[in-house]
């Protein structure tokens, strides 16, 4: 019984220590200065992904409370895309696909990116972005 316990508590380590070394390896990279923008789209295109996918998993697309999703994604960035630009686009909102509205996110939320960058200049860019991945 004891050597089952150590075993497990063995395993129970190994696994932290890979996750030390995952975030060890992150926070290096980010120390040493490395570019961290396609890192960051990657971020904001999964978590772009996850909120639709939670809206959209269920029903219909006239079913789907958009609203609610155009509202979290508010909470996100300063969207310009409208629900109503998009239904126009699509014909109606029973045109309207999870694929569909994730592409028109995420090229509005890399297009605001990319202004917001323009605005402030890549140094302070890049800056933020570091200081973004070592606060997660």
């Amino acid at each position: 019984q004891n050597f089952e316990t150590r075993k497990n508590v063995l395993k129970y380590d190994e696994v932290l220590n890979r996750q030390r070394e995952v975030i060890y390896g992150e926070r290096r990279r980010v120390l040493e200065g490395e570019d961290l923008q396609e890192q960051i789209q990657h971020f904001m295109d999964d978590t772009i992904d996850a909120y639709i996918a939670a809206e959209t998993a269920e029903g219909f697309a006239e079913e789907w409370d958009l609203d609610r999703l155009w509202g979290a994604f508010k909470q996100l960035y300063p969207v310009k895309v409208t629900v109503d630009e998009l239904e126009e686009a699509a014909g109606d909102r029973a045109g309207l696909t999870a694929e569909f509205i994730s592409e028109s996110i995420k090229d509005d939320i890399h297009e605001q990116y990319a202004a917001r960058e323009e605005q402030l200049g890549s140094e302070i860019m890049r800056e933020l972005e570091r200081r973004v991945v070592l606060s997660v």
